[in-house]
């Protein structure tokens, strides 16, 4: 009996969740939280000489469009004490569900920037909730010393 219960809940836990994902069209990004950043380059030396790496993010979408820029608003000489790190996008809407977009992480430079990492998302990796706000959703890898937690709101 308790079994069946316990399946019933299941199954109506799931039902909701592809319910919404049905008649959701776009996922909106709030907010980017680095919580883990690798502060060499992968040969060993420093992002910049004067300092920490200078942090922004770009984000595109399936098709290599940018969708958002925040260098203008980068964080300059990150430490580790300054991790983590909020970075509040401003309009940064992903309309085609069924396909991955790119979130990258960059060090400014005077002449050219660095890119430091990369995430290829899939929004169906992240969960839809019918009701209420949704809670943070990270991605890490742990290998290269990288961890983003992402705010969102599907509509």
């Amino acid at each position: 009996m308790r079994k069946r219960f316990l399946l019933g809940i299941l199954i109506l836990f799931v039902s909701g969740i592809i319910s919404a994902q049905s008649s959701v069209s776009k996922l909106i990004i709030n907010e980017i939280k680095l919580e883990k950043i690798s502060f060499v380059k992968s040969n060993g030396s420093s992002w910049d000489k004067s300092g920490g790496a200078d942090v922004y993010l770009k984000v595109y979408d399936y098709r290599n469009i940018l969708i958002e820029n925040t260098r203008s608003s980068r964080h300059e000489d990150v430490s580790r004490s300054d991790l983590p790190i909020k970075i509040i996008m401003s309009d940064c809407i992903i309309y085609q569900l069924n396909a991955p977009f790119e979130i990258i992480i960059f060090d400014a430079d005077a002449f050219s920037d660095d890119k430091m990492y990369e995430f290829n998302i899939d929004p169906a990796d992240i969960p839809v909730v019918e009701d209420g706000p949704q809670l943070p959703y990270v991605f890490e890898n742990e290998e290269d010393g990288y961890r983003i937690e992402i705010s969102y709101e599907y509509r």
